[in-house]
C-alpha cells in the first residue's frame, strides 16, 4: 500500500509542477437530485432520460413536492470538479444569478479548489431537477435562469494566459455571442479545446452552426450516441469516423455498451465496466474528466480511453454527482499503476 500512495503521490506532484490549467466555459448550475418511482414519474413525463426547460415558478412548485439533494453542477462544472479531484488547476467562467443559491454554488467550487470568474446576471441561479428512477435513469427539467442568461460582460482574453486547455459544455451555444467568441480567444491562444455536444436539444438547435465551427475552432469533440445520431445521422462508429474528419480526436460513449474514441486512423473501443448503476447522472461528464486528465498528462489514446472509462465508472455507482475523497483515491491509485 505504501508503494501504491508513492506512485500517486508522485504523479501528482507532477502535474503540479507542470502547473497544469483547464479553464471550462460552464453554467453555473444548482442540481437537486430526486429519487422517484416509475410511476410517480409517468405524472408529468411519458419519456424517461429526457430534458426540457420549465419556469422559476414550476421550479418552486416540484421543488415543494420532491425533497431533493443538492450539489453545485452543470455539465461543464463535473468535468472541472473531476479534474480538479485529480489534482489539475481549474477555473470555471460561467453566469450566476446574485441570490443564495449562487453564494451556495461558489462556495462549493471553492471546496475543490476551482477558481472562478462568474458573471452575475439578472435572473436567480440556474437549478434542475433530476429525477432519478430505481434503474438509474434520469429525467432532467431545469430551470436555465441566470446560467443561461446573456453574458452581461464579454470574456476577458486575459483568463487564457497561461491555460493549457479549454472546455465547453454545449449548452453554452444559448449564447452563441460569447461561446463563438470564447472559442475564438481559445484558439488564438493555442489551447487545446474541448467541446461536449451536452443534450439531443443542442444539436437540434445548432446543426449548421455545430458543423460549421468543429473544423474551425475544436479539437476534441465528446457525445453520446444519441446526440452523434442526431448530428451525423450514422450509427456510433460511423459517427466517431465521420466526427474525426472534422476535429482531431472524436469521442462517442454509449452508456454500458462503451464507447467508441478515433484519432487519425487510431480507433479505440473500450468497454464499460460491469456494473449495476444507481444514477447514471454525470457519468459522461466524469467520461470527459478522465478523458482530459490523461491527455494533458500526454498519455496514450488507448489510456486517455481507459481512465475516462474508469472515472464515469465510479460515478454511476453514486447518488449525484460528486464522489467522495476514497473513491478519488481508489482512482488516482489504479491511474498511477495501470
Amino acid at each position: 500500500m505504501k508503494r501504491l500512495l508513492f506512485s500517486f503521490a508522485l504523479i501528482f506532484q507532477l502535474a503540479n509542477a507542470h502547473e497544469i490549467k483547464v479553464i471550462g466555459l460552464c453554467a453555473g448550475i444548482v442540481d437537486h437530485s430526486i429519487f422517484i418511482s416509475d410511476d410517480h414519474l409517468k405524472e408529468f413525463s411519458n419519456t424517461k432520460n429526457d430534458w426540457k426547460p420549465i419556469s422559476y415558478e414550476q421550479l418552486l412548485h416540484l421543488l415543494s413536492k420532491n425533497p431533493s439533494t443538492i450539489s453545485a453542477a452543470g455539465s461543464g462544472a463535473n468535468v472541472l470538479k473531476g479534474l480538479a479531484s485529480l489534482g489539475t488547476q481549474c477555473i470555471l467562467v460561467g453566469q450566476l444569478g446574485g441570490d443564495s443559491m449562487g453564494d451556495y454554488y461558489l462556495n462549493e467550487m471553492n471546496k475543490f479548489g476551482i477558481s472562478t470568474a462568474m458573471d452575475h446576471g439578472s435572473l436567480p441561479t440556474g437549478q434542475s431537477l433530476c429525477f432519478i428512477t430505481p434503474d438509474g435513469s434520469r429525467t432532467m427539467r431545469t430551470y436555465l435562469g441566470s446560467s443561461h442568461e446573456k453574458r452581461l460582460s464579454p470574456l476577458d482574453p486575459s483568463l487564457f494566459e497561461g491555460a493549457h486547455w479549454f472546455h465547453v459544455e454545449g449548452h453554452q451555444f444559448i449564447d452563441r455571442e460569447t461561446t463563438i467568441s470564447a472559442l475564438k480567444i481559445a484558439k488564438e491562444a493555442g489551447l487545446t479545446v474541448s467541446l461536449d455536444l451536452s443534450s439531443v436539444n443542442v444539436v437540434n438547435t445548432n446543426k449548421a452552426l455545430l458543423l460549421e465551427l468543429l473544423p474551425k475552432y475544436v479539437d476534441v469533440i465528446s457525445c453520446n450516441e444519441i446526440e452523434a445520431k442526431t448530428l451525423t445521422g450514422l450509427d456510433p462508429e460511423g459517427a466517431v469516423d465521420f466526427l474525426s474528419d472534422l476535429c482531431d480526436i472524436a469521442i462517442v460513449t454509449m452508456s454500458e455498451k462503451g464507447s467508441f474514441v478515433k484519432q487519425g486512423g487510431n480507433k479505440i473501443y473500450t468497454p464499460a465496466h460491469k456494473l449495476t448503476p444507481i444514477d447514471t447522472t454525470g457519468a459522461g461528464d466524469l467520461f470527459m474528466s478522465g478523458f482530459i486528465y490523461g491527455m494533458i498528462h500526454n498519455q496514450p489514446l488507448n489510456k486517455c480511453a481507459d481512465i475516462a472509462t474508469l472515472t464515469a465508472s465510479h460515478i454511476v455507482r453514486v447518488f449525484g454527482t460528486q464522489l467522495q475523497p476514497n473513491s478519488w483515491l481508489e482512482i488516482r491509485t489504479a491511474i498511477a499503476h495501470e
